[in-house]
């Protein structure tokens, strides 16, 4: 009996020596989500599913050069490739047995500074070529607009989400072939772009 004791005891004192090394600190050994890349595309969204949790748009490729559609039934998709990478700790090996984490690591993502969206040409007299459409673009995530201006929603927060959808919320002054440009500016300094071609809308 007093010899099973002493050899849990061991165990357990083991068991600790391997998990409280992993947990401390927690928040330094976190999993850093990186943003890689982004695509954009144009789609026209022909409804709404409403049998989920969520609503979802219903939409289908937009195909250039086709004759133009309505600018609030067009979305700008934009897919964020992100990537898990983790933080360059060695791993830390006792007794054989590499050490894991008890306890949640911390989460990092890339933190938007500026998201910037324009057009190669007028969308209107107010909005010449290559000024900023941030401030007539709605964004969400799925069907229900988290924000009219994308400002509002993304500047200075996380990037978690796997795609946002833009949409206009006014009618361009007249008819034109866009060439739209997406910029992701984030807090590190890095930037990534987009461009989507053969964007015709009308009102």
């Amino acid at each position: 009996m007093k010899k099973a004791l002493i050899i849990t005891f061991i165990y357990v004192l083991v068991c600790f020596t391997i998990v409280l090394p992993a947990c401390t600190p927690c928040g330094t050994d976190g999993v850093y989500f990186k943003t890689m890349a982004i695509s954009g595309s144009t789609v026209r969204v022909t409804g709404v599913d409403t049998s989920g949790c969520c609503d979802k748009y219903i939409f289908e490729p937009y195909i250039p050069d086709s004759n133009e559609i309505r600018y609030d039934n067009v979305l700008l998709k934009v897919k964020n490739e992100i990537e898990v990478v983790l933080n360059e700790t060695p791993i830390k090996y006792q007794l054989g047995i590499s050490s894991v984490k008890a306890c949640s690591p911390a989460e990092d993502y890339d933190v938007f500074q500026e998201v910037n969206v324009t057009s190669d040409q007028p969308y209107s007299s107010v909005y010449p070529a290559g000024k900023l459409l941030n401030n007539i673009i709605s964004v969400s995530s799925d069907a229900a607009i988290q924000s009219s201006k994308i400002n509002n929603l993304l500047i200075n927060h996380s990037n978690r989400d796997s795609q946002y959808f833009f949409k206009f919320n006014v009618a361009p002054d007249s008819i034109r072939v866009h060439t739209i440009t997406i910029e992701y500016v984030f807090t590190d300094g890095r930037v990534l772009r987009s461009v989507i071609d053969g964007l015709k809308i009308g009102n």
